[in-house]
């Protein structure tokens, strides 16, 4: 599954205090895991998010109109939370070709992974496109 996908639906979840966020800090990334994991609906929906990214994806690699799963990761994204939008809107900000750009984008990947783990050995490893 691309994460492009998922960041890009989940951009309509983030409050306006990510765009001040200078840099993501282990704080962040923390709060974004202790959110999902201690809460069973929101750990659900981030696994319901990655298999419906597989299928955005595969609909669009056969041209097909992803509208209607579009739509679903829209209301999967807003089970999340704002925490978790604004950790991929910044993940979506940043610029890989600077030190600090690769901190925090090595810091939103760990955050990811661990999130990842909580699906199970079947989740699939999203890396930045």
């Amino acid at each position: 599954m691309k994460l492009k996908s998922i960041v890009v639906s989940l951009a309509v979840v983030v409050p306006s205090w990510a765009h001040a966020q200078n840099a993501v800090t282990n704080a962040d990334t923390q709060e974004v895991i202790e959110t999902i994991r201690g809460d069973e609906a929101k750990t659900q929906a981030y696994c319901d998010s990655i298999k419906l990214g597989d299928q955005i994806e595969l609909a669009d690699q056969k041209g097909e109109n992803t509208e209607e799963l579009n739509r679903k990761m829209d209301q999967l994204a807003a089970k999340l939370g704002p925490e978790y939008g604004a950790l991929m809107e910044d993940y979506r900000d940043i610029d890989p070709s600077t030190p600090a750009g690769q901190e925090a984008g090595a810091r939103i990947q760990t955050t990811i992974e661990a999130l990842n783990k909580l699906c199970g050995p079947t989740a699939r490893r999203s890396g930045r496109d």
